[in-house]
């Protein structure tokens, strides 16, 4: 039985630009997507963004000493050409690419020793936030854990100047609303240390 070629593929195929990203191969990716950008939104199951932000995710064992964290500059690539980081996947997953890092970078908290490691987290968040990530709401981080963006980086050993960069970025984008929301976030913490205190 012949098998007719379509644009989706099969639930657990991973396209070869796929693994080209986890294999970090910027060059390759780069021109290829600049060649022929549609190829972003073929791969409907898992998004090439999330290949970019967690190539490690689901890669075969021999690669795990790759763990280096996002790729920033295919990052800045796919979402230059199109990627939207606030878009849910069809069959990977529920969540978005940039829900799926937050709760990666959570889980990953624990690396916040190597310094590297911390500094790539940090300028993939500026790349998504700068093209259009959201940060108000609630993000899922684990089955007990769903907290609010200022309360992510807090559990995160993000390098100072980097959040200085993501809040400077937020602040230009969506301005006072961000400022009032941090306001709001510390007072509600306040409040808990001294519900706390008090008992």
């Amino acid at each position: 039985m012949k098998r007719r070629r379509t644009n989706r593929e099969p639930f657990d195929v991973r396209t070869f630009l796929a693994s080209a990203i986890q294999a970090r191969l910027s060059l390759y990716v780069q021109e290829r997507l600049r060649k022929e950008p549609q190829e972003i939104r073929l791969k409907a199951d898992r998004p090439l963004l999330d290949y970019a932000l967690r190539p490690d995710s689901g890669a075969p064992q021999e690669t795990s000493g790759l763990e280096q964290g996002p790729v920033a500059p295919i990052l800045r690539v796919l979402l230059d050409l199109g990627a939207k980081p606030n878009l849910r996947g069809s069959g990977y997953k529920k969540d978005t690419p940039w829900e799926l890092f937050l709760e990666f970078c959570y889980e990953n908290r624990v690396r916040g020793k190597d310094f590297a490691f911390m500094e790539n987290i940090g300028a993939a968040m500026e790349i998504m936030i700068a093209h259009g990530a959201r940060v108000d709401g609630t993000f899922k981080l684990s089955e007990r854990l769903a907290c609010e963006f200022a309360e992510v980086i807090e559990h995160l050993s993000i390098p100072p100047h980097s959040v200085d960069r993501i809040r400077d970025i937020i602040q230009k984008r969506d301005g006072i609303r961000w400022f009032l929301w941090n306001i709001i976030s510390l007072v509600q913490r306040w409040i808990e240390v001294m519900r706390a205190f008090l008992q």
